[in-house]
């Protein structure tokens, strides 16, 4: 699904879908101050812009020190960009007195300009991710804070569940009902077919005794722990806890969709990352053509004699009429 690298000096797969914004970028980042700055820390541009004392040219050399509005100037004779909004392509001409120096300075306008694409992907990036990164960071809060309300609701009223502990009050004194029942009709049943001091009918009717105050001691906890309850409003209780429960789960449903964006996020982040290859690497110049000086002593000539020319025709002019 990703869209495929569009080649300039490297080839940038762009974010967006518009390969001419990044050309933009690149084409204007090449001629900038900025990046004029950084080459001449790493390379000494004046230094190899300025023609040795040997073989001096005060016409197409640069004149160091200068400021660094000259040497971007001067930058601008030297470093030769070319554009193609069509096919998205960056042609960078670099001149220099010496081959290597010019392969040098474009070597590293290259490295510059993919340090530029890799910044400018991971800003992108960033961007596509901060969204989800802060609903993911808020969901977490919000659970974290509703688990903590829930513990502190079951710690102050010491239960963990409004109704459960009725339930397992209840059930008990009706497992003890009816062990009673069960020991009464035993009673009944050995007092019909014994005689009164039988063992049997003793130990029945001391299990029936037993069983009578436990279901004694168990009511009286039911009764506390209702009355307890219905001092704060059982049902108020019951309400508390059961909204309780529901942003619960509420929250840990939104946390866990936050957290699927986030993943989907970063994913879809990662898919759609620039970054900068060079279709043709910078070459090593065998022959020199700057300064092209037949052609620039023709031109010299011509325009010589075009003002000669001019001149005489006005000075003969002058004489004819006087």
């Amino acid at each position: 699904d990703m869209s495929s690298p569009v080649e300039l000096l490297g080839g940038v797969a762009n974010l967006s879908g518009s390969g001419a914004a990044d050309e933009e970028v690149l084409y204007q980042f090449i001629q900038s101050q900025h990046l004029v700055e950084k080459i001449d820390k790493s390379l000494n541009l004046r230094k190899i812009w300025s023609p040795p004392a040997t073989n001096s040219d005060p016409v197409f050399g640069y004149h160091a020190p200068g400021t660094i509005e000259d040497l971007t100037k001067y930058w601008g004779r030297m470093v030769n960009v070319y554009s193609d909004s069509s096919t998205g392509l960056i042609e960078v001409k670099v001149q220099a007195f010496a081959p290597e120096d010019a392969r040098a300075i474009v070597q590293e306008i290259y490295a510059e300009s993919a340090q530029l694409i890799h910044e400018l992907s991971a800003i992108a990036r960033e961007d596509a991710t901060q969204h989800a990164e802060e609903n993911l960071a808020r969901a977490a809060q919000r659970l974290k804070k509703t688990r903590l309300t829930l513990a502190q609701f079951r710690m102050r009223n010491q239960l963990v569940s409004p109704d459960t502990s009725l339930q397992i009050q209840t059930g008990l004194l009706a497992s003890l009902e009816a062990e009673m029942t069960e020991t009464l009709i035993s009673i009944d049943m050995l007092r019909q077919t014994s005689t009164p001091t039988d063992p049997r009918l003793k130990q029945a009717q001391r299990r029936r005794d037993i069983i009578a105050a436990r279901i004694s001691q168990e009511h009286q906890k039911l009764n506390a722990q209702q009355g307890a309850m219905h001092s704060i409003g059982f049902a108020d209780l019951f309400g508390q806890f059961e909204s309780l429960k529901v942003d619960l789960e509420f929250a840990e449903q939104s946390y866990t969709a936050s957290q699927a964006a986030f993943d989907t996020a970063v994913a879809e982040a990662r898919k759609r990352s620039k970054y900068l290859a060079a279709h043709i690497p910078p070459t090593l110049a065998e022959t020199s053509i700057y300064p092209n000086r037949p052609f620039l002593l023709g031109v010299t000539f011509a325009s010589s004699f075009s003002l000669w020319a001019l001149i005489m025709l006005v000075w003969h002019s002058l004489r004819d009429r006087h």
